[in-house]
């Protein structure tokens, strides 16, 4: 090969934004997908707070429904719409078996919910253990 063309060669940029492009994507995916677990996992958050403070207030007002432990965690389990959380539990605690709520000790009903929500993170999988507890007034 001569040096006249061996120059040509170096200086030629035909198929440089592939190459960058091909460098590039799986950081971006990564992130993008990385940031789309961290989303899930907050919904999933949010969602057993809503599930716990509704079934709470179950507990208190619609005694007929929310009458025991089954079925307070059946009813608070049909109204979790969130991602899927493994080992998901609700524990109830009655006023009628001394729960207390807030830091003055007031007696009403209390409902406390954990679950597992595992991040499927693109090189590595966590686990992070969600908790929510609500408590009303009876």
């Amino acid at each position: 090969m001569s040096s006249g063309r061996r120059l040509r060669y170096w200086g030629d940029e035909i198929g440089t934004s592939a190459v960058e492009f091909a460098l590039v994507l799986p950081a971006f995916a990564a992130l993008t997908l990385g940031l789309l677990q961290i989303c899930l996992l907050y919904f999933a958050n949010s969602s057993l707070q809503y599930a716990t403070q509704f079934a709470a207030r179950c507990m208190s007002l619609q005694a007929t429904v929310c009458s025991s432990q089954p079925t307070t965690s059946t009813y608070a389990t049909s109204v979790y719409n969130g991602p899927t959380l493994s080992g998901l539990t609700f524990t109830a605690s009655f006023k009628s078996a001394g729960a207390r709520c807030g830091a003055g000790g007031v007696s009403g009903n209390k409902l406390t919910a954990s679950g597992t929500y595992v991040v499927n993170a693109v090189l590595v999988t966590l686990t992070v253990p969600l908790s929510a507890t609500s408590c009303f007034p009876a």
